[in-house]
């Protein structure tokens, strides 16, 4: 609970931190939309038209990515992960594994000490009996 309610304390202190500060917003200038565009000749002979160019160059094709690197890499991947899972999967296993041989045990050991507590009422009772 006090974690929570230290968690609702300081999201509000966040929020109240960024809503009390004044802010004066400032517009850029309005800039006129009615620009007036240079005449292009119709005719189709412009000398920096950027479209008689090619974009794409044949002669820098992207270099194809090796498929069997990086199918090898990622099998690699996948064998690590999961060979580092088996390991996190053993490890708390293990830890689950000893408290539950640490828990019989201790269960064991407060039967024969009942046992043994019952014995012993048992001897003591025989020996007043007798005397």
């Amino acid at each position: 609970m006090k974690k929570l309610l230290s968690l609702l304390l300081s999201i509000f202190c966040i929020f109240s931190f960024n809503t009390c500060f004044k802010i004066n917003y400032v517009a850029a200038a309005p800039e006129p939309t009615q620009q007036e565009l240079p005449e292009l000749p119709m005719d189709g002979q412009v000398d920096d038209d950027v479209l008689r160019e090619p974009i794409f160059n044949p002669e820098k094709k992207k270099k194809e990515p090796n498929k069997i690197g990086l199918k090898m890499k990622s099998i690699l991947v996948q064998l690590l992960c999961g060979i580092a899972l088996v390991v996190v999967i053993v490890f708390c296993g293990s830890f689950v594994w000893f408290a539950n041989l640490q828990r019989r045990g201790n269960e064991r050991r407060k039967k024969q000490s009942a046992n043994t507590n019952v014995i012993d009422a048992v001897d003591n009772f025989a020996r007043r009996r007798i005397k």
